[in-house]
């Protein structure tokens, strides 16, 4: 019976939330997003290029230094 009083604790203590586990899953999921915003700011300085919109103009627009739209710009060829 003692075993059994043993593996009933085991359980709520596998119940119990792990607040490690949850935070590196939500810092995970901010990096993720973060990484995501960046890319489609990235896309949209591409699609501006190609449209010839001013480097200033995009710098405005998406909040992305200059010097980055000018190595988008390289990376790009265009």
């Amino acid at each position: 019976m003692k075993q059994i009083n043993q593996f009933d604790n085991a359980e709520e203590f596998f119940e119990l939330p792990n607040s490690w586990r949850d935070k590196g899953r939500k810092e995970g999921r901010e990096e993720g997003l973060e990484q995501g915003r960046l890319a489609e700011k990235e896309e949209i300085v591409r699609k501006s290029l190609e449209e010839n919109l001013d480097v200033d103009f995009i710098s405005k627009i998406t909040g992305l230094p200059v010097k980055r739209i000018l190595e988008i710009k390289e990376e790009s060829d265009l």
